[in-house]
């Protein structure tokens, strides 16, 4: 895996906790069209938010990633925030995958 640059305000989760927040989400039930929230691919990463470390998780269902014409296995991506933003079209690539 390349070595990747962080920002200031970035760190990176550990799997565990990463694996701890995970399964809590996958307890959500969404509504029946949306899916299972474990076929989606869940994006991951560490940022500060007024002096504090948080965690902020994106989840990209199949269906947006087959209009995106982008493919990311389903399942857990932890990705510096700085390579996070699914709304600007930068797409997650860089990361530990498959926790």
């Amino acid at each position: 895996m390349r070595q990747i640059r962080l920002t200031p305000n970035e760190w990176t989760p550990d799997a565990q906790t990463i694996s701890h927040i995970d399964a809590l989400a996958l307890k959500l039930e969404l509504p029946k069209e949306f899916g299972s929230i474990g076929d989606y691919s869940r994006f991951y990463y560490g940022t500060m938010h007024a002096g504090r470390k948080v965690i902020i998780g994106t989840f990209v269902s199949p269906q947006v990633q087959k209009a995106e014409h982008r493919r990311v296995t389903s399942g857990i991506h932890i990705v510096p925030e700085s390579n996070a933003d699914w709304d600007r079209r930068r797409w997650l690539h860089a990361g530990q995958s498959g926790i």
